[in-house]
This record gives C-alpha cells, structure tokens and sequence, in this order.
C-alpha cells in the first residue's frame, strides 16, 4: 500500500475567512449552474444543427437570460462577501 499524505486545514479563526469560505462555496455552486446552462447550450447547438423543429433564437434567449441570472447572483455573491 501506498501512503497518502494527508493534509489538515486549519479552522477559521476569524470572520474574514469564514466570508472566504462561503463565498467559494457559493461561487461553485453558482459555476455548476452555469455548466448545465453551458450544456443546453450545446445540446440547442447540435439540435439546430439537424434542423430540429424549434425556434433557436427562442432557447437562445433563454439562455441568455440564465447566463444574465448566473452572473448577477455571482455578483451579488461578491458583495455580500465584501461587506
């Protein structure tokens, strides 16, 4: 057996670290969001692709929209965690 190296981070001691910690959690929360709306991106890329029967400027808006959402609840993640 191999050995791992195990490495233990230390708890937050103060306030400012603890903000850190849960805006990096909801920065990725919010960035696998975002790589499902990236997904449906590429799936109305590939059904418009093979003529599919559906409006591409539609779910194009759609898509627009979550990316707008995305960016605007980062955003207000970053504020939160700055003040």
């Amino acid at each position: 057996m191999s050995a791992r190296k195990v490495t233990v981070q230390p708890e937050c001691a103060n306030e400012e670290c603890r903000r850190l910690k849960r805006l990096k959690a909801s920065a990725a929360v919010e960035i696998a969001r975002m790589q499902k709306t990236k997904a449906l991106l590429i799936a109305v890329q590939h059904a418009a692709e093979y003529e599919a029967d559906f409006v591409v400027s539609d779910a194009l808006a759609v898509i627009l929209l979550r990316f707008q959402q995305h960016i605007a609840t980062l955003d207000q993640r970053v504020t939160e965690a700055a003040s």
